[in-house]
């Protein structure tokens, strides 16, 4: 299975954008805080109209904190 990953969507040129969410938008964050960051991407058209089975996007999450969606 082909995973696409935040580094793999930028690097790509599909990210179009990506915005810091969350208590630190807020200005609302301390020292434990993690970065919440949501972004909107665009994938090409032979990716869309794969079997979605072989294709598995992950949330726009830093390495380390990924999460399935």
């Amino acid at each position: 299975m082909e995973t696409l990953t935040i580094d793999s969507i930028k690097s790509n040129g599909w990210l179009i954008l990506e915005a810091i969410t969350g208590s630190k938008a807020y200005g609302l964050d301390n020292e434990k805080s993690d970065t919440d960051i949501r972004g909107v991407f665009v994938l090409p058209k032979h990716l869309c109209q794969r079997n979605r089975k072989k294709v598995g996007l992950l949330g726009l999450n830093r390495p380390g904190n990924v999460h399935k969606n």
